[in-house]
């Protein structure tokens, strides 16, 4: 992000991020990234925090939906009552330059310091009930889930699906030298599939695998450096065994090192090295990499932004059951993104993907049966989808669920669980919580 210079140090600078239809919006570089910086007053509060009327930066640019710092939204100050502070005030920060999301015609802007397009909400509390869940699509965090420092459960496995004769049958070919066979006996023993479980046997079947520059087997070892099975658990090791199996073609790998290289776990970040491992394997048909390419081509990360494009890869990792990318399908048919606008077909994918336990699908049907969005108006309803994402550690339904307690929205007033949830999600960082939760406490409520 530019820097904003010195001497309008008590200015917030901010720039326009121009986009027209959903899919058009990009970003170009040019020779004078700040032709278009404007410098908006910061005023200080009563609590001496620097602050900048949203009527300012509209003044500037009177077409402006949203500011944005880092891609991250900036929303409105709020009073205790939960209620956007009027005037609208956001809170300054004026080191750095905000982009203000605009609707008009493209411009240049400098290439890698501000990203367009990504679907936001206009700022008035009208407009986010007319489409409650556009502002509150599954945040992609890539190679989040993947597989090397998954913790294991430190269970035995004892499944039925390799019977004696089978296991007869690769215990031989392992032993006359087939890696493919020395790849699934190493499974059998780390999970003790049928035998008792022996880690250090495990490796040593993935070695042998290795050592004949099979990639199932160089990422096998990944797997176990990444996790410590076996071994002392060592992040570099493990990506420089996913590195190799990656190389050699193996989709899980690709998908895992990608993971790697943007969370810099065992590697130094590399975000478009990244992009290009999860390309990779989402062309191999791996389907957690699919869903992460689709989110590359939503979001306009490492690829250029298109709904298109990246619907048709979220569609591919749905015929793998990928919930993740059934809760995505259901936002663009909700926001009209790449399809026809359809609240009956967003609600029919979200209804999939949250029987498959995706927390972030429960939350947009409690949204949606909480305002009646294509929908008759259900607060019951809206609970138990609520509850359901709040019991998977999803923020914004615990937040959700303990406003609805606090003030017995459509539900009986509870002040003891809305502390409850008000303090777990407290604990994941909400900014919103902590003073409500105190104010109860205070009060002599206990969670």
């Amino acid at each position: 992000m530019l820097q904003a210079p010195t001497f309008k140090e008590r200015h917030q600078s901010v720039r326009p991020v121009y986009k027209t239809k959903p899919g058009l919006a990009t970003v170009t570089s040019t020779s004078r990234p700040q032709a278009d910086v404007y410098h908006i007053p910061v005023h200080i509060d009563d609590k001496g925090k620097d602050f900048v009327y949203w009527d300012d930066i509209v003044k500037a640019y009177n077409r402006a939906r949203h500011a944005r710092s880092k891609n991250k939204i900036l929303s409105y100050l709020k009073d205790k009552s939960f209620r956007e502070i009027e005037p609208y005030r956001l809170a300054a920060n004026p080191k750095v330059v905000w982009d203000i999301v605009i609707d008009g015609a493209l411009v240049e802007v400098e290439e890698g310091t501000a990203q367009s397009g990504i679907p936001l909400l206009p700022a008035t509390e009208n407009a986010t009930r007319q489409n409650p869940v556009s502002s509150r699509a599954p945040e992609w965090v890539p190679g989040g889930d993947y597989e090397v420092f998954s913790p294991p459960d430190n269970k035995i496995l004892r499944s039925p699906h390799v019977n004696n004769k089978d296991r007869e049958i690769i215990t031989y070919n392992a032993r006359n030298g087939e890696p493919a066979a020395q790849v699934l006996l190493g499974d059998i023993f780390k999970e003790g599939n049928g035998v008792e479980q022996d880690l250090q046997v495990a490796i040593n079947w993935y070695t042998r695998a290795a050592d004949q520059g099979y990639a199932r087997g160089q990422f096998s070892i990944g797997i176990m450096y990444g996790q410590g099975l076996g071994v002392a658990q060592d992040f570099v090791r493990a990506a420089e065994f996913c590195r190799l199996a990656a190389e050699g073609g193996d989709e899980r790998a690709q998908f895992n090192l990608a993971g790697m290289l943007v969370l810099g776990h065992g590697v130094e970040p590399n975000y478009p090295e990244a992009t290009q491992w999860y390309l990779k394997s989402a062309r191999q048909g791996h389907a957690g990499a699919q869903y992460n390419v689709g989110l590359m081509c939503h979001h306009g990360h490492g690829v250029p932004q298109d709904y298109v494009e990246a619907l048709d890869w979220y569609l591919k990792a749905v015929d793998q059951e990928h919930s993740g990318a059934m809760c995505s399908v259901g936002l663009f048919h909700d926001q009209g993104l790449g399809v026809p606008q359809n609240h009956d077909e967003a609600r029919g994918w979200f209804m999939k993907a949250a029987a498959l336990g995706d927390a972030s699908a429960q939350y947009n049907l409690g949204l949606l049966y909480g305002l009646g969005q294509g929908i008759k108006q259900s607060y019951t309803t809206a609970k138990i989808w609520m509850l359901k994402a709040a019991e998977q550690g999803h923020v914004k339904a615990q937040y959700s669920l303990a406003q609805m307690y606090d003030q017995g929205q459509g539900i009986a007033e509870d002040k003891a669980k809305a502390l409850g949830w008000y303090e777990k999600a407290a604990v994941q960082g909400h900014e919103e919580v902590r003073w409500r939760a105190t104010i109860l406490q205070e009060q002599g409520y206990m969670s």
